[in-house]
């Protein structure tokens, strides 16, 4: 009984990496300097400019329902570089969301989340979940009539499921269900809550990462087991240099969309208003909705729609051990 309780927990530190850490940032293998191997990287970078604007914009941000959209119409028309500031920060954000999916993706189909790596498929997938929560959050803030309406039909949402299940999120994104709570508590988890969730997770996955270090391309053929190679390039000067690339052509890129197309506030959320305005969410969660928008969730059907869209997240979570082959190649996996 006791051997099988210290393999389990050996598994456990394998797949977390503690067994595997004998030093700080490992040599960099020469088959990584490629963009698609630095999108991790990048979104690292991304989430770095995110506080930075993020805390340049606290600065003038007023996050009660009076001062709200007239603070952001501050920032944009006042304050120095305040349009450039804040589109910056919304250009980026939408730009971490879009390469989390690519990542994502590019890792799925690459098998990346075969042993040993199941548990940095699993951090990735939260932090996936914690980045869409972010921009849930960041949305409702500037208070236009647009985000506050848009926000508002996702919280009714949670009415159509089970009490026990959705209560203490209920009472966690809206407290009283004042919009001025609801305002405070959305400012809140978007800028104490998830950070703090952010650090904690993104410092699992990046002591995993130099535990396991990056996934060799997939052979034809080839199973998934890797020796813990720590042969390779080392950080500096060229890995720095490579990096540093990259960072700042992401960043410029950034600069020039946030400069060319700014996009315009719209007009302040009011109830009248809001009662000529069809909702309709931002491009990262127009999937949830066509979902749900499909006739066979009509009225009170629409349960089962937020259940399936809650199944996809589940199966995504747990694809490490739904797809146990040991191969990694798409060929050589066609129906996961």
């Amino acid at each position: 009984m006791q051997k099988d309780k210290q393999g389990f927990w050996d598994k456990v530190f394998e797949r977390f990496g503690i067994k595997n850490i004998d030093e700080i940032l490992r040599p960099i293998p020469e088959f990584s300097f490629r963009p698609d191997y630095w999108l991790g990287a990048l979104l690292v970078v991304g989430f770095v400019m995110q506080g930075i604007t993020g805390f340049l914009l606290l600065l003038n941000y007023v996050p009660t329902t009076a001062n709200a959209y007239s603070s952001t119409f501050d920032i944009i028309n006042k304050l120095p570089f305040g349009s450039l500031l804040l589109n910056f920060h919304l250009y980026d954000a939408y730009a971490i969301i879009f390469l989390a999916f690519v990542h994502m993706f590019r890792n799925f189909w690459q098998g990346t989340y075969k042993k040993p790596r199941e548990g940095m498929w699993i951090v990735g997938v939260i932090l996936g979940l914690i980045t869409l929560g972010f921009g849930f959050t960041g949305y409702l803030l500037p208070w236009t009539v647009r985000s506050k309406s848009a926000t508002d039909v996702g919280i009714g949402l949670l009415s159509y499921l089970p009490s026990w299940m959705t209560s203490w999120l209920h009472t966690l994104l809206v407290g009283n269900g004042t919009d001025a709570e609801e305002l405070q508590r959305f400012f809140d988890i978007h800028v104490i809550l998830l950070p703090i969730l952010l650090v904690v997770f993104l410092g699992l996955k990046l002591f995993m990462f130099d535990a396991h270090g990056m996934s060799k391309p997939p052979k034809k053929g080839a199973v998934t087991e890797e020796k813990n190679d720590r042969s390779g390039i080392s950080w500096w000067p060229r890995g720095v240099e490579y990096l540093l690339a990259l960072s700042l052509f992401y960043i410029s890129v950034i600069v020039i969309i946030a400069s060319v197309f700014p996009i315009p506030l719209g007009p302040q959320y009011s109830p009248q208003a809001a009662a000529q305005y069809t909702p309709e969410p931002d491009w990262y969660f127009l999937w949830m909705y066509q979902i749900i928008k499909q006739s066979i969730f009509g009225g009170s059907n629409i349960v089962y729609g937020i259940y399936l869209i809650g199944l996809l997240f589940l199966i995504l979570l747990i694809v490490p051990f739904i797809d146990r082959s040991p191969m990694r190649h798409p060929s050589d996996r066609p129906i996961i």
